[in-house]
């Protein structure tokens, strides 16, 4: 129902909050609300109407394809009028258009509470004006339109905001009408627990009383509303079940019960057990054998008792050269021999090593990394006879980690390379800015929050920068009503809605910069005019960051053009009233201007001369 609630909102913001009745329809008869949204009677239109605008808006309404639009409440108030204007299908909703929901506390209620979140809300169950024979078994869904495109940041705002809603009309009945609930073992019922000391039922799927079993509540929130559903069963779905007897299942575990201690008694048989246990004793020595790690069994003196295939490929010594020989002698490691014999006198106490880390030599007298986990081997009679030692080559890991360590070194190196640089593009950058005393540069982000405040805008403007940057946008220095006489000619010209801080940057996003005079007023409230260039700011994606703007005082310049305009009418009027012929000549002798005196003396028009 959401989806169809941004539709219909889509469709009123689209049209810029001046929908017509024949839009709406035809917005409408692009869905099937019947296979889209079941349940749902149709959606519609609610518009927020101040009281004194109700006689211009009935006015309007009735001029909108329906003569005889009125406005209806089901009880007097003195606020503002909620109005259903539009809703479709309109053939088993035409009762809804016109009511005024703000004249009922409930509908109120959930209209208000989506208006201040921003969010869709559910009323509590309602009889609809347009299903009355259905009490208290319905719903009306709402979802907040505001005249800003994205949804005002307070609560403030989106109530000064408000257009109105999209909302749609629930019928509870409807909406559960394919759940495939039998009614001849099932019940279902359905509550608005929201006030903790009403609970309003709104659903039954059985009338009729029958003893209810296994009764099953759950409570959830839904939309700004607490929903309780209870859930049970009828004797008919017991009694399809077929359970068995107590008596039945009693003589089915004794028998279970005996069958069990036969089937251990035959597990119990000697044979079998040694049988069973000669195949694991295999399986584990197949294990061992076809490892890839170094497996090796050591006695207590540290003599090799076992040397699996793991091993000799590790190693290059064959089983026959290495059982019987001390460990330690064979393979050289490099930990002293006094941690070896506290390896040993451990395992003698039944301690497991944990993995450690070492250098072994091989047959051919090269040395290889290995990772080592040593364990006691045991005795049926748990007594410890050996020590198992699983040895695994990490050279290939040991070299990875020191080519790591050797590029996190160069890689230290760039980035610290690379942060000076930036440095001195920084103090370059700001010494840039801080130098250009005469300019005023001003940066925002993509929202219009300042960002850098140069010097030269300080003196310019008498603001100092931490006053600016991170607190307002540059509406704080330009006349209002330029700006807004601006965003109207763009509004024009564009035809979308531009306001605000809208008004400088909208041009240069579209051509990429924008050179324009405009006023500028200091922190004192003097004016003076500047020429403004306004640069959008994009990244290596091309997308827009923020925006730049580079501004002069031209108030010299003004008053230059002021005094030479001056001057061009005052000689303007000399000649036009002088008694005696002035005529001007370039240096080519050609006749550049030639005064109404001239006209009459010499019988000539300028143009002709």
């Amino acid at each position: 129902y959401k989806y169809g609630l941004r539709g219909a909102s889509g469709a009123v913001i689209t049209a810029g909050g001046t929908l017509s009745r024949e839009q709406f329809l035809r917005y409408s008869q692009t869905r099937d609300i019947d296979k889209e949204f079941p349940g749902a009677r149709g959606f519609g239109f609610i518009r927020r109407i101040a009281r004194a605008d109700e006689a211009h808006f009935l006015e309007q309404a009735r001029a909108d394809g329906k003569a005889d639009f009125s406005i209806r409440q089901l009880a007097s108030h003195a606020g503002d009028r909620y109005v259903i204007q539009y809703i479709e299908p309109v053939e088993h909703n035409a009762s809804a258009i016109g009511l005024d929901i703000a004249s009922e506390s409930n509908r109120r209620e959930a209209a208000e509470a989506a208006m201040r979140s921003g969010e869709v809300r559910l009323t509590g169950p309602i009889t609809l004006v347009q299903a009355s024979s259905k009490p208290q078994q319905s719903f009306l869904i709402l979802m907040p339109i505001y005249r800003t495109i994205r949804t005002p940041d307070t609560v403030e705002a989106r109530e000064a905001a408000l257009l109105g809603w999209s909302y749609a009309p629930l019928s509870m009945s409807d909406v559960l009408a394919t759940l495939p609930l039998d009614k001849t073992q099932f019940h279902l019922r359905l509550s608005d627990v929201t006030d903790a000391e009403r609970s309003e039922h709104f659903y039954d799927s059985n009338g009729d009383r029958l003893p209810e079993l296994f009764t099953k509540r759950v409570q959830r929130e839904l939309l700004g509303r607490r929903w309780q559903m209870e859930f049970s069963v009828y004797p008919p779905f017991i009694q399809r079940l077929h359970l068995p007897s107590p008596t039945l299942a009693t003589l089915l575990g004794v028998l279970i019960s005996l069958l069990a201690a036969g089937l251990a008694g035959l597990l119990g048989i000697n044979r079998e057990r040694r049988q069973m246990f000669l195949a694991e004793q295999a399986r584990l020595a197949a294990i061992v054998e076809s490892s890839s790690d170094a497996i090796i069994g050591i006695s207590l003196e540290g003599m090799i008792t076992s040397w699996n295939q793991g091993a000799r490929q590790l190693f290059g010594y064959a089983a026959n050269e290495a059982l019987r020989q001390r460990f330690n002698d064979l393979v050289k490691p490099v930990r002293p021999q006094v941690e070896e014999e506290n390896i040993l006198a451990r395992i003698r106490r039944g301690e497991q090593i944990r993995a450690f880390e070492t250098r072994y030599r091989c047959r051919d007298g090269h040395s290889i990394d290995v990772s080592v986990t040593v364990s006691p081997i045991r005795t049926d009679g748990r007594l410890v006879s050996g020590a198992s030692q699983t040895i695994r080559d990490i050279s290939a890991q040991k070299a990875a980690e020191a080519r790591i360590l050797e590029l996190n070194s160069t890689l230290e190196a760039q980035v610290a390379q690379r942060t000076a640089e930036l440095h001195r593009l920084n103090l370059l950058l700001n010494s840039v800015l801080q130098s250009a005393s005469e300019v005023s540069i001003i940066s925002s982000d993509v929202d219009g929050v300042i960002r850098v405040f140069n010097h030269g805008a300080e003196r310019l403007l008498g603001y100092r920068a931490d006053e600016m940057v991170g607190q307002c946008t540059p509406m704080r220095i330009h006349d209002k009503g330029e700006v807004d006489a601006r965003a109207a000619e763009l509004m024009k010209e564009f035809g979308e809605p531009i306001e605000g801080f809208r008004a400088f940057v909208h041009k240069a996003e579209i051509e990429g910069s924008e050179t324009r005079e405009w006023t500028y007023v200091r922190k004192d409230g003097t004016r003076f005019p500047v020429s403004l260039v306004v640069t959008a700011i994009r990244d290596e994606n091309g997308r827009i960051n923020g925006y730049l703007g580079i501004a002069v005082d031209i108030t010299e310049r003004k008053a230059a053009e002021q005094k030479l305009a001056t001057s061009l009418a005052t000689t303007q009027a000399i000649l036009d009233t002088a008694i005696s012929p002035i005529i001007t000549i370039d240096a080519h002798g050609m006749v550049r201007s030639f005064n109404p005196a001239g006209e009459r003396t010499f019988g000539y028009r300028p143009e002709e001369v």
